[in-house]
């Protein structure tokens, strides 16, 4: 997670100890690595406490830009397709959880934003984005490779819809009905080789 618009280290130390405060239960640490930078390593359950519980205690404390980072690498190929319609319409069936922010279409890369919440719902979380987008499309997703890469190695997560095809299947998951027109979109985008 990233926090912009932190001016100290003071101001860091705040929203670190506020944070690790709101449920010591399932948040284990908080850590904002440069307050400069304002990347928040935070290890917490993440089935117990969502993003948007996390950037509610941050918006009380100031005005700030919380983002996630999130990259999905076959971006440019898929304009024009069926898979642009796709990642747009799990975009804004999730509004006004989050916004996404095109950061660098060559590379795929976007910022998920966490605006002060509005209402009362559970808020967002990793699997939000993950499953729709990087289930294999048998599974009821889009089947495209994504990640949070997180900043200089800390708090990343990849998805590869091949390898997770692959640990459904031995978990025994039954593959859904799915749109035969994004399975033949797929594989004249994903050639197999």
């Amino acid at each position: 997670m990233f926090i912009e618009g932190i001016h100290s280290t003071e101001e860091a130390d705040r929203i670190e100890q506020a944070i690790e405060a709101f449920d010591p239960k399932h948040i284990r640490s908080a850590e904002i690595e440069d307050s400069r930078v304002g990347f928040a390593l935070i290890e917490h359950d993440h089935h117990n406490i969502r993003y948007q519980s996390l950037a509610d205690i941050i918006h009380k404390l100031g005005t700030y830009r919380i983002s996630v980072p999130m990259l999905i690498p076959d971006y440019k190929r898929l304009q024009g397709t069926i898979f642009a319609k796709g990642l747009y319409d799990i975009w804004t069936s999730k509004a006004p959880l989050f916004k996404v922010e095109l950061i660098n279409a060559q590379k795929g890369l976007f910022d998920i934003i966490l605006p002060p919440r509005v209402h009362q719902k559970n808020g967002f979380n990793f699997g939000d984005l993950a499953h729709p987008i990087s289930d294999p499309i048998v599974f009821g997703g889009l089947g495209l490779p994504m990640s949070y890469p997180g900043h200089k190695g800390q708090g990343g997560m990849a998805k590869d819809p091949i390898l997770k095809e692959t640990q459904f299947r031995k978990a025994g998951k039954k593959e859904k009905v799915y749109d035969p027109k994004l399975m033949a979109a797929y594989q004249k985008l994903f050639p197999k080789n």
